[in-house]
């Protein structure tokens, strides 16, 4: 109401400091004879002093001198400046000249009779448990020889007073010899008028008893009440506060990234009425060509603005070919290669994690390919295959050799025209019989056709000791039909004489794959079953005490 608030008013603007008289006046403080001459006066106040006389921490507003006499009086007192700080010494030894705060002055004031008020600039706010020096430096004191107050003496040093010739600026920075004192002056001092407060709602409030709450949390326009009560005089004053939430926009650029490549688009994932880069731009994002450090402000209709900042780094991208697509022989395998960097890790379609891989079928195949930054590359290839050429080798005419043969057997039964031939005794193209060794030989014919893939065949040759044995093979007549066959056939063997022997057949690289005695006289017939045995030539051979016989045959 009305009444209030002109109470409130007059307290407001006439506050009422709480003066306290800390010393029983004795007398009158001893004038330290320094007319006219700059003089320091420090005076150790112990908290137990202060808290004894009612004193509480918090500000300190004034100092007050009880003056007694004034022997030149309306003379200016000069240069007067208050300085206050805290210590831990309980006595003065030395001057402090480092850690005061300036609460008054310099300035001049003229003493009266009676009480003399000096009204701070700046308070000093007290800790409540330190103990404080207050200084005071001026020309002339309230005790000299223009204006002398009632003072006391105290149990420890309170005063270390001196003067020097030298002019005032010169003696603010001068440390002079000090003269102490257990005499000081009967002062008092001033702290504001004591109040309570009380705010509402609570909800929401750091504190409710305290003069500047802050808000905790404002999810919804509030109105606050603070009752203000002075506990001197009872009256209360009250005031509102309407606070009111505006929407904030908030830019969320994500934490700070490598990217693999740029150019990259950085949103600013807010909804805000404008937006500012520190490229300048003023959409909702930015195209971000090179590394650094980007930010953005967005700001909405209600002047509310909120921002954001991203590190972009730039990572190195690996480098991947499998090359052009390719393909490999039928039978064979081929090797794909990613290329090997330490650090790196790969995965292939085929879940392999090598740098390379054999593959032996056809498909498409494909690599990931991770560096040390987290920055990934693939490639893939498509991998098919070649025939094989189709190589026959079936050698026709004169296949036995004596080791006394010279002249060189031409090989050209391989096809197609255009191949190698390999195996003992051969050169180039032709096969030397006393060049190879006694036995029988393996001819391999070998064949690249024109989609580079290559093949083999193999037949025999043979070289035998021509000592006689062989001669009389002609007793023996041998016979196989049908040849070819598909593994199954029969043999007749026609003989003059008795036959007990050995009948075997082998592959072409000299491998035996069936054997059994044979005897007889005359026709012997016998019906043989390899089916078993893969396509491909091999020799059936009749072996008796005085002749060899042998036949070639072809299973299809």
């Amino acid at each position: 109401n009305q009444r209030e608030s002109r109470i409130l008013a007059e307290w407001e603007l006439k506050p009422k400091p709480l003066k306290i008289n800390i010393f029983t006046p004795k007398g009158f403080f001893e004038d330290f004879k320094n007319k006219g001459i700059p003089t320091d006066y420090p005076f150790a106040i112990k908290p137990s002093e202060l808290s004894a006389m009612g004193m509480t921490a918090g500000n300190i507003t004034s100092i007050s001198f009880s003056t007694s006499t004034l022997p030149n009086p309306n003379t200016p007192i000069t240069d007067y400046n208050v300085q206050i700080a805290a210590t831990t010494n309980t006595a003065l030894s030395a001057f402090t000249t480092t850690g005061l705060t300036n609460v008054y002055g310099p300035t001049t004031v003229t003493a009266a009779v009676g009480l003399n008020t000096i009204t701070f600039t700046t308070p000093y706010n007290w800790d409540g448990v330190s103990n404080i020096i207050i200084d005071i430096r001026q020309t002339e004191f309230f005790g000299s020889a223009n204006a002398q107050t009632y003072y006391t003496t105290t149990t420890n040093n309170s005063v270390l007073y001196a003067y020097t010739t030298s002019s005032n600026a010169s003696f603010w920075t001068s440390n002079p010899a000090p003269t102490t004192s257990t005499s000081r002056p009967n002062i008092s001092f001033g702290q504001p008028a004591g109040v309570t407060y009380n705010w509402g709602p609570a909800s929401g409030l750091s504190a409710t008893t305290v003069a500047n709450p802050t808000v905790a949390s404002l999810n919804n326009t509030s109105v606050y009440t603070v009752s203000v009560t002075n506990t001197s005089t009872g009256c209360i004053a009250k005031d509102t506060i309407n606070l009111v939430v505006k929407s904030t926009p908030l830019p969320n650029l994500g934490n700070d990234t490598l990217f693999c490549n740029l150019p990259v688009s950085i949103n600013a994932n807010t909804t805000a009425n404008s937006y500012l880069w520190n490229n300048g731009s003023i959409s909702s994002s930015v195209n971000v060509t090179t590394p650094g450090k980007y930010w953005v402000r967005a700001t909405n209709t209600n002047g509310c603005s909120a921002s954001d900042t991203l590190l972009v780094t730039l990572g190195s991208t690996p480098i991947v070919t499998l090359g052009a697509d390719t393909a490999y022989c039928v039978g064979s395998t081929i090797r794909l290669y990613a290329g090997f960097v330490s650090g790196n890790t790969y995965l292939w379609s085929t879940g392999s994690t090598a740098s390379s891989i054999t593959v032996g079928t056809t498909g498409t195949y494909s690599v990931m390919v991770t560096n040390t930054d987290g920055c990934k590359a693939s490639d893939v290839i498509n991998v098919t295959s070649k025939p094989l050429p189709n190589v026959s080798l079936v050698f026709t005419g004169q296949t036995k050799f004596c080791p006394t043969d010279l002249n060189g057997r031409p090989l050209t039964e391989g096809t197609p025209s255009g191949g190698t031939y390999i195996g003992g005794g051969v050169t180039g193209n032709t096969f030397f019989p006393n060049q190879a060794a006694q036995g029988t030989h393996i001819i391999i014919y070998n064949y690249t056709g024109p989609n580079g893939c290559s093949n083999t065949a193999k037949d025999t040759l043979i070289v035998n000791a021509c000592v006689g044995i062989e001669e009389l093979a002609d007793n023996i007549g041998l016979n196989v039909y049908p040849n070819p066959n598909t593994g199954t056939f029969t043999l007749e063997i026609n003989a003059n004489t008795d036959i007990d022997g050995k009948l075997s057949i082998t592959s072409v690289d000299g491998k035996l794959v069936y054997n059994e005695f044979v005897s007889g006289n005359g026709l012997i017939t016998k019906s043989i079953n390899i089916s078993d045995l893969a396509e491909g030539i091999y020799y059936l051979r009749v072996e008796t005490k005085t002749a060899v016989k042998t036949y070639k045959i072809l299973k299809q």
